[in-house]
């Protein structure tokens, strides 16, 4: 049913892509369970759409250079492993550019991201899955400190995350890594103090590895508020990207990049209505 929908919608999204042509869209990734599904999704974008990269985005922004028709950015979040093993081989292969937004504190760990294990223990521990999630969702709507006591609380679980020693060789090959704090809280639930101790810490990760990207950031969940960008500001931050599920509109706040969710299981149909930005207008619309 949800493919023959995305299909239906997929005539009307061809209308939408060439309304938004000069409009830059970025889309954003999180696991890449499947290798073989996600090359498909490269052939087809890298067939419909200018991909391009960090530099070519910031020379826009920056000194007014005109983008390609049909700008794309590929981008993750979090630095999930399988993104390493399936995605990366996939985008070097093409000669495609992308941007990872890590989190510094897991990189060279063996702990699981705090999400994971938190639902992890509210599955185990509650007998319905809704009731697990809701807890779990719970923990990205209270205070900072509040997160933290419960996370405290919680056993975390053994995970071999990804190390920092391939990081300047993906430079090379036009992938960058990018600043998504230092232990991915939710900002907008931070004080002052805890939002600058996670750019701080981040941005001294991406110096001890020597590699560039510190001053590039996804806020986390996409939570940002005005007070944020100001300490942004503060802290030498050039761009920053939401998770809003929108196409940039001509002028682009190099602080509120937007950016469209989309994920490595998909099809291709519906890809291709997100990325064409019709799921926004239908969003909007119910």
């Amino acid at each position: 049913m949800r493919i023959f929908l995305f299909t239906f919608l997929n005539v009307f999204a061809k209308i939408t892509k060439r309304f938004y042509k000069y409009n830059l869209r970025v889309i954003t990734y999180h696991e890449i369970p499947d290798r073989a599904i996600f090359k498909r999704h490269l052939n087809y974008l890298k067939s419909n759409y200018s991909i391009i990269d960090l530099d070519t985005l910031k020379e826009h922004i920056e000194n007014g250079k005109i983008l390609p028709k049909y700008p794309l950015l590929i981008t993750f979040d979090d630095g999930y492993k399988n993104i390493f093993t399936n995605a990366i081989p996939e985008l070097i292969d093409k000669k495609l550019p992308a941007c990872i937004f890590i989190i510094t504190s897991y990189v060279n760990s063996n702990l699981e991201f705090w999400w994971k294990s938190s639902l992890a223990y509210y599955d185990e521990i509650s007998s319905k899955s809704k009731a697990a999630k809701k807890k779990n969702l719970l923990l990205k709507n209270i205070p900072n400190h509040e997160r933290i006591n419960l996370l405290n609380k919680i056993p975390n679980i053994p995970k071999e995350q990804i190390t920092s020693t391939s990081f300047k060789q993906l430079e090379k090959h036009n992938i960058s890594l990018c600043n998504h704090t230092h232990t991915h809280p939710i900002l907008d639930k931070c004080c002052v103090k805890e939002i600058c101790q996670e750019i701080t810490l981040a941005q001294k990760c991406f110096d001890s590895w020597e590699i560039s990207g510190k001053n590039i950031f996804a806020y986390p969940n996409g939570n940002w508020t005005v007070e944020i960008e100001k300490i942004l500001n503060k802290k030498e931050i050039k761009l920053a990207f939401l998770f809003d599920h929108k196409i940039n509109r001509k002028k682009i706040n190099p602080l509120r990049i937007s950016r469209l969710s989309t994920n490595a299981t998909m099809s291709i149909p519906e890809l291709s209505v997100k990325v064409a930005g019709l799921h926004s207008i239908i969003s909007k619309i119910w």
